[in-house]
């Protein structure tokens, strides 16, 4: 069954049984040199005995299998935003020079990955990038995070027992 999804001021019927998936593409507004610097950040699942890393290199051999040319040139586990992740970059040569990716895989705490990709010519800036990863929050606090002057700033939600009771007409529900 369809259901109505929304999209800024679009709506329309989806599929009702297919997943959604998101990407999201950042640009540098700067450059018009092949290829702009970029940042796609897309949310995937993975299986659920399957560890983070051996997704993340399942995903690099994926990689190389479809773009050979693409040359690993480092891969290691750490942790971004208090979550386990895997990082990776790889390089190819284009007819503008060296082209630099950099991966990030963010683990959401249950089945799901963050997947964040930076592409950009090898003597290119990768500060935004580094940034965003190194400001990532993941679960409830992203939820609550708001931008100040002074830049992002997480919020902690209090405990639930000291969330305040509403009542709510119907039934009776005991609150957990």
């Amino acid at each position: 069954m369809p259901h109505r999804h929304e999209f800024g001021p679009f709506s329309f019927d989806a599929p009702g049984a297919w997943p959604r998936r998101e990407i999201l593409v950042f640009v540098d507004p700067a450059r018009g040199a092949s290829p702009v610097p970029s940042v796609v950040v897309t949310r995937d699942q993975r299986e659920p005995s399957e560890p983070l890393s051996a997704y993340a290199w399942r995903r690099l051999v994926e990689i190389s299998r479809n773009a050979p040319e693409r040359r690993l040139v480092e891969g290691q586990p750490t942790r971004l935003g208090g979550q386990s992740a895997f990082r990776a970059s790889m390089q190819w040569d284009s007819e503008n020079g060296v082209v630099r990716e950099m991966l990030a895989w963010v683990d959401d705490g249950e089945q799901g990955v963050l997947v964040a990709t930076c592409t950009m010519l090898a003597g290119d800036a990768s500060e935004p990038f580094e940034h965003m990863l190194s400001s990532l929050s993941v679960g409830m606090a992203a939820t609550l995070s708001s931008t100040t002057p002074g830049g992002p700033r997480s919020v902690t939600p209090p405990p639930l027992a000291m969330l305040p009771t509403v009542p709510i007409p119907g039934p009776r529900r005991v609150r957990p």
